[in-house]
Formats: C-alpha cells, structure tokens, sequence
C-alpha cells in the first residue's frame, strides 16, 4: 500500500457557505510530472527530497511513494496538492535566486571598486599631510626643502597647537608619502603592480571600455617586456 506521509494544509477550495446563490464551485486539477534517477537503495526521505522539495512545500501536500519503501526497484511518487502551494514555492525560488544575484552584484562591485578606493585614500591621505606640513613651514619660515621630521621638530620647538602628541609624532614619521607614492608609481615587480593593474583592464572590459582596455593591455605588456623591441 502507498504510504501517505503529509497532510494538504493549505487548499484553494471556496467553502461553500461562502458562495453566492448565482454562482457554482468549479474545480480545476493539473497533472504533470517527470523522472529522476537515482541511486537503487536510496532512502524513502531522500526520494521525497529530490522529487518533491523543489516544487512544493510537503507539509502543503499529502505524497504517496509506490512501492512504499527505499528506491529499490522502479518507483512512483504522487503528490497531491494545490496550485497556491506550487507557486509559493516557486515564488520562494525565485526570490532567492534574486538575492543571490544580488550578492554577486555586490561582491563584484566591491571587487570592481575596493583597489582604486583604496589609491585614492592613500594619495588624500598624503595630501593632508602634504598640507599640514606647508602650513607648519609657513608659520614656522622653514624652508620648503626640509623634510617631514625636520619641519615637525622645528615647528613644535617653538609653538603649540591643538595636535596632540601621537598625531605630530605619526605625521613626523608618517609612510604615507611612500605608500602614495607607491600606489601612483607602482613597481612592476610588485605583488600590488599585478593586482592593481589585472584590475584595471577587468574594469575596462567590464564596462565596456574597449578602445581604452586594447590600449592600456599594450601599455602593460610593454612595460612588463612582454613585447619585442627590435632596433631600427
């Protein structure tokens, strides 16, 4: 015998002492089904899983499994259930695929974004410390040639301001100008070089920058030594 392992929850049937006198209940069925294979031997549960999960809710449905055991031999699994239930499910479906596309989107405009977010704030965060030393040298006369360490150290011997302690000794020692630098003239040898650039072209080509990605894969591949140079 089939056995019968959920009962139906939810039903699309009007009840009828909700029905006008001048109308009548029609009941409409659809019958539609496929096949799978699966392993000989494969539990009842996981037989439902597979033929039945991805298209309804079984707690929305009352299945019957024919012969009523593991997938031992040829086996028929019929689904009773409504149309609501269907398309809650795959509704369901649906909007977590939505959310997924959504988080690649995400993730890729994060990834299109987050290497040249992060050059700009090198090189703004240079240009903060470009400006607080000129106006130090300013009040102070020093000369524009001195460097970070000397403008600071002459400055805070003979006034005081509202930086504190750690600040004026961070900006008197401060990698910020390299790391800019580093970022505005890259290394071909460097690990960054090869990302930031990779990126570079990945954003051309994905935004549909043709023209310039042909052109600045040339640039690159010149500067790496990856074309000839042949004397005249």
């Amino acid at each position: 015998m089939p056995t019968v392992l959920t009962d139906v929850k939810d039903s699309q049937l009007v009840s009828v002492t909700n029905i006008p006198q001048d109308y009548v209940t029609t009941s409409y069925e659809y019958n539609c089904g496929g096949t799978v294979v699966v392993p000989r031997h494969l539990p009842q549960k996981e037989v439902i899983d597979i033929t039945v999960k991805e298209n309804v809710d079984p707690e929305d449905a009352v299945i019957e499994v024919s012969p009523a055991r593991s997938a031992n031999s040829a086996t028929n699994v019929h689904v009773q259930t409504t149309w609501k239930a269907v398309e809650d499910k795959m509704m369901e479906k649906v909007m977590n695929e939505i959310k997924n596309v959504e988080k690649r989107l995400k993730r890729q405009f994060k990834k299109d974004t987050q290497l040249f977010v992060d050059g700009a704030l090198l090189i703004l965060m240079r240009n903060v410390e470009d400006m607080t030393v000129r106006k130090m040298m300013e009040v102070a006369r020093i000369p524009e040639t001195a460097s970070f360490g000397t403008v600071v150290e002459e400055f805070t011997n003979n006034f005081k301001c509202a930086l504190t302690k750690d600040e004026l000794q961070n900006l008197k020692s401060s990698s910020g100008r390299s790391n800019a630098n580093a970022f505005a003239h890259l290394n071909p040898a460097s690990r960054e070089s090869s990302e930031y650039l990779t990126r570079l072209i990945e954003y051309l080509s994905d935004h549909g920058r043709k023209e310039e990605e042909t052109r600045y894969r040339h640039y690159i591949d010149f500067a790496f030594g990856k074309t000839p140079i042949l004397r005249r």
